[in-house]
């Protein structure tokens, strides 16, 4: 399958947060987290072209929503994040510094 434009998302200092990210095409996908504070983040998941009201993505198989992270871990996506326009990811805890977080899409 052809690979999407890899691109980051950032959550910001202090903030539990990352920007949106749009999922356009894409069938399946996965993060990459860099150093990190959290252990845990969960993917949130919209409808909304401009997203505020943001809920957890639900799961299937032996997916798991929140996901346990360790720095420099790669990481899937929930399959049904793909049914959303939008999407997020949260982590458990405040972030100490600013992290951008890499995100791999395939179509």
């Amino acid at each position: 399958m052809p690979a999407m434009p890899d691109r980051t998302i950032s959550i910001a200092s202090g903030d539990q947060n990352s920007t949106a990210f749009g999922t356009g095409q894409a069938t399946r996908g996965s993060f990459q987290v860099p150093a990190f504070t959290g252990t845990a983040i969960t993917v949130q998941v919209t409808d909304e072209d401009t997203p505020t009201n943001w809920t957890s993505c639900p799961v299937e198989g032996n997916e798991a929503n929140p996901i346990t992270v360790t720095s420099n871990g790669t990481y899937a996506l929930p399959v049904k994040t793909f049914n959303f326009k939008n999407f997020r990811l949260r982590s458990g805890t405040a972030e100490g510094a600013a992290r951008n977080i890499t995100v791999f899409l395939r179509d």
